[in-house]
């Protein structure tokens, strides 16, 4: 009898280090990413990207299938709720999308490394036996990414911060980056792990909470992400009257009313000479830091290719982008490695339909998910946290390229927040 109590408690052991150390490891690969402390003063950064790198591939299809391996062993059936037809759908046209593509092989092994992207970051949800294991392993993961780039920021600043030697982009120089490539990479994650530690700090985790909320905020204030600081206050409020407001339609306008606006009066500034006069009016930088050229010139080729698009991620860092724009008329242009807006940016490449599937499962499907697990007492604290990222996150892609980043960090928290109110729509968490 105790030999079989001995085994029985080794067993389980053994399954919960071994359903840890994915977690932790994976989510450490997402959020430390691949190729941290990027070296920016070399000319290396403007050329063209359309060679993938091996070691990644390997490394990502391994992932995957550890993944599979483990959900196996948990059950197939835990994965369903993800097997919706929102994401069916816009997954398929992007594959359809992928023919009538500019550059069809870049196409497809960008859609490939995304679809194992988010098949990884769905098993992965579902490692931890309960609340409490979930806030530990990804708490424990956010503090240990602050921390590096704080040392990174102390121990190599040359690599950890802006400098005015960059290949690009030198008036940027001074604002702290951490382990990624950029602020505006940076600046999203700190409010990303500024909002997990608000959420531990009501849950009483009150070493890794508010350890969380100081060094992120502290880290957020140095990177000059001006977008992303300005967002948190409304996040926190909005978030909190999306969890009281009873009406699903009032809900849905809450959060849609005012995107709707907010995207009117950035991207839509760009060809609508009433909205730029407003902003021309009322904005000190009617430009958003020079995006409205980009925006411009986006839109502009949008248009020729409207209903496919250039294919899946599929247009920009590509020659085609290089030489279909002028560099002495549009400067901003001819640098860009995107639309710096998500919404466009999908349009762009993957053509109307494949802009309006990604809303719908992007957009409303998290706000209808949100409506029912914020119904569920167990499931209503971590549904709000998860339902603040995706509203930072919605808002954010006004300004920034978010949406099917593949591997990005951002990219991944984003479907964490968006697969994480999926499954607490119809599932009761244990505490």
């Amino acid at each position: 009898m105790k030999g079989d109590v001995a085994t029985r408690a080794s067993s389980v052991d053994l399954d919960l280090a071994r359903r840890s150390g994915l977690f932790i490891a994976t989510l450490s690969v997402f959020w430390i990413t691949l190729d941290p402390l990027k070296d920016l003063s070399s000319g290396a950064v403007l050329k063209t990207s359309e060679s993938s790198d091996l070691l990644n591939q390997i490394l990502y299809l391994t992932l995957f299938g550890l993944s599979v391996w483990q959900l196996m062993e948990m059950g197939w059936r835990r994965i369903l709720p993800l097997a919706h037809p929102a994401y069916g759908a816009v997954l398929a046209w992007f594959l359809v999308d992928c023919a009538f593509a500019v550059y069809p092989g870049i196409a497809v092994r960008r859609l490939i490394l995304t679809v194992i992207v988010m098949g990884i970051v769905g098993s992965l949800l579902l490692l931890p036996r309960d609340r409490r294991q979930f806030e530990s392993w990804l708490g424990g993961v956010a503090l240990m990414v602050v921390i590096l780039c704080f040392l990174a920021v102390l121990l190599v600043p040359h690599l950890a911060v802006h400098q005015s030697d960059a290949a690009m982009e030198v008036n940027l120089a001074g604002s702290w980056r951490g382990l990624y490539d950029h602020k505006s990479r940076t600046g999203p994650m700190m409010v990303v792990f500024l909002l997990i530690g608000i959420y531990l700090t009501t849950q009483r985790r009150l070493v890794l909470g508010p350890s969380l909320v100081v060094l992120a905020t502290t880290f957020l204030a140095f990177t000059g992400a001006k977008q992303p600081q300005a967002l948190v206050p409304f996040v926190l409020v909005w978030s909190y009257l999306g969890l009281r407001i009873p009406s699903l339609r009032m809900l849905l306008a809450l959060c849609l009313v005012p995107l709707a606006l907010y995207l009117t009066f950035t991207v839509g500034s760009a060809v609508l000479p009433g909205i730029a006069a407003i902003n021309d009016w009322i904005m000190s930088d009617p430009t958003f830091t020079n995006r409205t050229g980009i925006w411009s010139f986006a839109i502009d080729q949008f248009r020729e290719r409207p209903l496919f698009g250039y294919g899946f991620l599929g247009f920009w860092n590509t020659d085609y982008a290089r030489y279909s724009v002028d560099d002495a008329s549009n400067p901003w242009a001819a640098t860009a490695s995107h639309s710096h807006d998500s919404y466009l940016d999908l349009a762009l490449t993957t053509g109307i339909p494949g802009l309006l599937l990604a809303c719908g499962a992007l957009i409303v499907l998290p706000i209808l998910d949100f409506a029912r697990s914020r119904a569920i007492p167990e499931n209503r604290d971590l549904a709000l946290l998860f339902f603040q990222i995706w509203l930072f996150a919605v808002f954010l892609g006004s300004m920034e390229t978010l949406f099917f980043q593949r591997d990005e960090a951002f990219w991944v928290a984003f479907l964490i927040a968006i697969f994480g109110l999926r499954f607490l729509a119809g599932h009761r968490i244990k505490a």
